[in-house]
């Protein structure tokens, strides 16, 4: 399976289920944000983020064809996490004013879901629209400098 396709299906089914969740009961947005309030919360929500983030473009980085707005959205997710790990307090009083965009946030959270499900269900995996990164071409091990002995 190609990286891009798991990302983009992982992605859109993650997306959907949040997006869904928060739009059915609005007292989950107030939730969100009174737990983001704290510092704290900020600064693990940081880390994860951070963690997936940089997992999808160590994994993705793909700047061509389908794969592209898979690494946009790792991207973000790691600016996202660097920002709630080192700016947490300036975070904390902008989220306090943010129920309405939130709302806003949620909705665009559900259409990006549903491109990516779309994208990942109509190209099948192996098309040149992924335009396939594996991990094995950014890490290959180098040739041993000496002659390996097999048992």
């Amino acid at each position: 399976m190609d990286v891009s396709k798991f990302f983009a299906d992982f992605l859109g089914f993650f997306l959907i289920v949040v997006a869904f969740a928060l739009l059915a009961d609005n007292s989950k947005i107030d939730r969100v944000i009174r737990t983001m309030e704290r510092g704290a919360t900020l600064f693990y929500m940081g880390m994860i983020s951070f963690s997936l983030g940089l997992t999808i473009v160590l994994l993705n980085n793909v700047w061509q064809g389908s794969g592209i707005l898979v690494t946009i959205i790792g991207w973000l997710a790691v600016i996202k996490g660097i920002a709630y790990i080192f700016f947490p307090q300036a975070l904390r009083t902008g989220v306090s004013r943010a129920k309405a965009p939130m709302t806003g946030v949620v909705v665009l959270a559900l259409v990006v879901g549903i491109a990516l499900l779309y994208v990942g269900y109509t190209l099948p995996a192996g098309s040149a629209m992924w335009q396939q990164n594996t991990p094995a071409q950014h890490y290959e091990m180098p040739a041993a400098p000496y002659p390996t002995n097999s048992l």
